[in-house]
């Protein structure tokens, strides 16, 4: 057995990403190790670790994994079956024998324990092959069949490492309301239902990684290589085989037609890209902006980690915290905790401050167990801005925003956080800002003077109101009948979108 007890990340293929035997890693968006040897990375106890399946998980699995087009599969299907089950079956036998002795119990449990991290060290070891005849810029292997197909299922096999497409395999396994009679199924059957589809799913996702690699093979998938002559160079992660689009496993529509675009960095220099059709990317010299989209891509694939040669490149995905200004209701915080909760925006809200003690704001802070503070010029009368830089010292936070924070900024802070601190208001600026244009006013005074449309204004704060740098806009209609509490709440419940989107992208 090669990997005793721990799954780890693939070393033969992080090396590439190595200087000196050292890598940069950012772990959890959060922490960047500048020098780190990928032999200590992700260790992980039981990852691909046998569960022993009955009869009922058994057929479970057969009822959802069908053979596309007829491509001769179940031969296929059914040596993986048997290389995960006849472990279990020869270990009843010695118990049956009652000749199952200490001994043999651990070597039961050492197999149970290791084949399914040694049949992915073996893929991994001939995905290799592959990565390093794709960095010379040898393709010839795609064009013999066997090879092909080899190639094609051990990179299916990473895609079905990674948490898209568990995803997609999950959402693919639709439970029934009705048992196989057509009868109501009892209540318990869907809980019994996701904890069997959890058990199988290593299982499922070999078969599933069968399928569409000669599904791939069949519909003559494109391979094409990416040079990176940049000074950007490629990060990968923790999941490296990233789907271009939305993935998931109905890959033919009505009519046979196939769709799918993957994307496996191989160095910082290279990478490779598997379509169904000819990719745009492959058709030219890439840009900067193409390797930050590449980039930006694999980022949002990873789970836990990604990985690069370059600090400077990682700090662009390392989650930012976020102090938030708020003088009342704090919808617009809501908005902003939700899309961090989501994983929208790669970033925590580390604090809120309101300079009313009565403010909505900190109530839905408490709720989201995020530290809350009443700061305001009567209760701290002599160190009002040193409070202030206080606890956005104390909290780290590496941004400001005012969501309807209706106080100037002391220059302190101004000072301390130059071309950090952003605000949103609610037109379109330089129209309806300044002293006083704030809520509702901004509303009764866009209606008074008669425009056919306002919008949201995101702009960097600075001594003068609303007057600092513009960095986004979004565009509303004011509507006939209008009111200024009726566009109020139309500019409100587009500012929840316009601003996730803005600290999505920031």
């Amino acid at each position: 057995m090669g990997m005793i007890g721990s799954h780890t990340v693939q070393k033969l293929y992080l090396k590439e990403w190595c200087k000196n035997g050292m890598m940069c890693a950012l772990h959890e968006r959060k922490k960047i190790t500048p020098r780190i040897n990928p032999d200590n990375l992700a260790k992980e106890n039981d990852f691909y670790k046998l569960n022993e399946l009955t009869e009922e998980d058994v057929r479970f699995i057969k009822q959802f994994v069908a053979e596309p087009n007829n491509l001769g599969l179940s031969a296929l299907h059914n040596a993986v079956l048997k290389m995960f089950t006849e472990v279990f079956e020869l270990k009843k036998k010695f118990d049956t024998s009652n000749i199952l002795t200490t001994k043999c119990e651990k070597m039961f449990e050492k197999i149970i324990q290791e084949t399914g991290e040694d049949f992915h060290t073996r893929i991994e070891r001939v995905l290799e092959g592959f990565r390093c005849k794709m960095r010379t810029g040898n393709l010839s292997f795609y064009y013999d069949e066997e090879e092909s197909v080899s190639f094609l299922h051990s990179v299916i096999v990473q895609l079905f490492r990674t948490w898209r497409a568990k995803n997609a395999v999950v959402e693919s396994l639709e439970y029934s309301l009705l048992d196989e009679n057509g009868d109501p199924a009892p209540p318990q059957a869907e809980a019994a239902f996701k904890e069997r589809r959890a058990k199988t799913y290593n299982l499922l996702s070999h078969m599933a990684a069968i399928n569409l690699s000669y599904l791939m093979h069949s519909k003559e998938v494109k391979l094409a290589l990416l040079e990176n002559d940049t000074v950007i160079p490629f990060i990968t992660s923790d999941q490296p085989v990233v789907p271009m689009k939305d993935f998931n496993l109905e890959l033919e529509d009505n009519e046979g037609n196939f769709s799918l675009e993957l994307y496996y960095p191989l160095s910082p220099t290279k990478a490779m890209i598997l379509s169904s059709g000819i990719h745009p990317l492959s058709q030219t010299k890439l840009e900067d902006n193409d390797i930050v989209m590449l980039n930006d891509i694999m980022a949002a694939s990873s789970l836990r980690q990604i990985y690069s040669n370059n600090v400077d490149v990682l700090k662009r995905y390392q989650k930012k915290n976020i102090a938030v200004f708020a003088s009342h209701g704090g919808s617009d915080l809501q908005a902003i905790i939700d899309g961090c909760v989501a994983g929208v925006i790669p970033a925590t809200v580390c604090v809120v401050i309101s300079n009313n003690s009565g403010s909505r704001a900190l109530e839905r802070a408490g709720s989201a167990n995020i530290p809350a503070f009443h700061v305001s010029e009567k209760k701290f009368p002599k160190n009002y801005s040193e409070k202030i830089f206080e606890i956005l010292q104390s909290h780290k936070a590496d941004i400001v925003f005012l969501a309807g924070f209706l106080k100037k900024m002391p220059d302190k802070i101004l000072r301390e956080y130059e071309g950090r601190i952003f605000n949103i208001h609610p037109s379109l600026l330089p129209k309806f800002g300044g002293k006083g244009m704030f809520g509702i006013n901004v509303h009764t005074a866009v209606l008074a003077a008669g425009e056919t449309e306002t919008g949201i204004t995101i702009h960097r704060v600075t001594a003068e109101y609303d007057a600092g740098e513009i960095l986004a806009q979004r565009r509303i209609p004011v509507l006939p009948g209008d009111t200024p509490e009726t566009l109020a709440a139309r500019v409100l419940e587009q500012e929840h979108i316009f601003l996730v989107e803005f600290f999505a992208n920031l």
